[in-house]
């Protein structure tokens, strides 16, 4: 069962998911800001065009009045400019104008109730922004006697302090929406994101649980299922190729295993019988003592065979797993095949069949036991296999940086169809030999195995009527 959590499924859509949040987030943000800015810096610069009014209105007073305002301090504007703070194209803007003393002199008719004069902090030729809840204001001090634009910051100098502002309720309402507007627009984008990335995750695994189900099948006995894809350009297909590849050999290792078990029950069931039917028929009655001897003998060579398929397959055994590494030293393959040939020369002259050796000096690298049954199978098996009066042939010689072994008899050679099979265990081109006993169909699979295991390769070439050549090629032996 797959844990919620740990589904790669649910892996990728939630990194998709975050990913896509991130983005919309900082897409969104950042709109927002710039929007917001936008807004912002036109409200400013109508301030800043405003502000430039009111600091032109202040001056001095060209004489001194009875009664009025402190002397020295005229504050004019024009009914146009008066008119001009009217204007709500960008909000209802209003001024205030303080003296030095923080006395207010003069201010708008707009202008909201309960505002006091602000700090001091900045010269005419920058000022400062604040907002002030839902109002946006800017504050200038004017000095005595300069110009708006000049850096005097000394205070002894100054001659009033003005505020120019304006509500931004219908930009904070505007703002707001937009902010609405964007969260909706995000929040619809994540969704069809969402789906998308649901359907595309779903997209990508679903090959994957094609292949996880047909392993699920194949772990149940069901060797005969493979992963079937429409699309095999890709990883995944790469994957499952490999898979079915993977699931071919096992399919077909394990037919071969269990041909190989059904094979050496059979063999061993004939000699196992043999023994039962001797004991059983002397345990019957009371025998002569020839009688029990030619039962004793009868289970000797039973037991023998036995013995013979039982140690076949120990070294076929030791071969798959690696165990029988060949233990390698120079040797004389000539001398291996001498060896042979000198060893079978009376299996030969029993059934007429003649030897002939042709050999050349070659050293290579082996095991000398394993070397002389492979010599020994191949030479006893064209011997056995030849016809009356036939002959056999061993060749030794080197080719092409390889030492080659070549048995060549005259016997009725091995059809087409069974040239394959040749090598397989328990594998017998004269089926009518299977229920006699005499050979397991081993020996040429061990002569391969042990051919492979230094290095070398077996090949077969026959044809029917004209005889059989096994050809057994070894790695030379380098000399420094």
């Amino acid at each position: 069962m797959i844990v919620f959590h740990k589904s790669i499924r649910w892996r990728l859509q939630a990194w998709h998911s975050l990913v896509l949040l991130i983005v919309l987030a900082a897409f969104g943000v950042t709109a927002y800001r710039l929007v917001r800015e936008n807004h912002l810096k036109r409200v400013d610069a109508e301030l800043q065009r405003r502000m430039t009014i009111v600091i032109a209105a202040v001056g001095p007073r060209p004489r001194p009045a009875p009664l009025g305002p402190r002397p020295g301090i005229a504050f004019r504007l024009s009914p146009e400019q008066q008119a001009f703070f009217d204007d709500a194209g960008l909000g209802s803007f209003y001024y205030v104008v303080w003296l030095s003393d923080g006395q207010m002199r003069r201010s708008s008719s707009n202008a909201p109730p309960g505002i006091s004069m602000p700090e001091i902090k900045s010269t005419p030729s920058s000022g400062t922004l604040r907002a002030r809840g839902e109002f946006r204001e800017l504050t200038v001090a004017i000095p005595r006697n300069l110009p708006f634009g000049s850096r005097s910051t000394n205070d002894v100098f100054l001659r009033a302090v003005a505020v120019v502002g304006c509500s931004i309720t219908t930009t904070l309402d505007e703002l707001d929406h937009l902010a609405w507007g964007f969260s909706a627009a995000g929040g619809g984008v994540l969704l069809l994101g969402l789906l998308t990335g649901w359907w595309l995750s779903a997209t990508a695994i679903k090959p994957i649980s094609a292949i996880s189900v047909t392993a699920k099948s194949i772990a149940r006995g069901n060797l005969s299922e493979r992963i079937e894809l429409a699309d095999t350009e890709n990883e995944l297909g790469e994957l499952a190729r490999v898979l079915n590849e993977t699931f071919d050999r096992l399919q077909s290792a394990y037919r071969r295993q269990a041909q190989f078990t059904a094979d050496a029950s059979h063999e061993l069931r004939t000699p196992a019988f043999v023994i039962l039917a001797q004991a059983q028929s002397a345990l019957k009655r009371e025998r002569t003592p020839a009688e029990y001897r030619n039962g004793f003998e009868v289970c000797q060579r039973a037991a023998q065979q036995m013995r013979g398929l039982i140690e076949a397959l120990l070294i076929l055994a030791r071969q798959d797993a690696g165990e029988s590494k060949p233990v390698c030293q120079p040797c004389s393959l000539e001398a291996i095949a001498g060896e042979a040939v000198d060893l079978l020369r009376p299996l030969a002259f029993e059934r007429n069949v003649s030897i002939h050796s042709e050999f050349k000096s070659v050293t290579i690298s082996g095991d000398t036991q394993q070397l002389r049954q492979v010599a020994v199978n191949l030479l006893s098996n064209a011997i056995q296999y030849n016809k009356l009066g036939g002959s056999v042939k061993v060749i030794v010689t080197d080719e092409n940086g390889y030492a080659v072994l070549t048995v060549r008899d005259t016997g009725p050679g091995i059809p087409a169809d069974d040239l394959p099979h040749i090598f397989a265990r328990f594998y017998r081109v004269d089926k009518s030999r299977a229920s006699t006993g005499e050979h397991a169909g081993l020996g040429l699979a061990i002569c391969k195995a042990i051919v492979q295991a230094h290095g070398g390769a077996m090949e077969v070439f026959s044809q029917v009527g004209e005889g059989t050549v096994f050809t057994a090629r070894f790695p030379l032996m380098q000399t420094a």
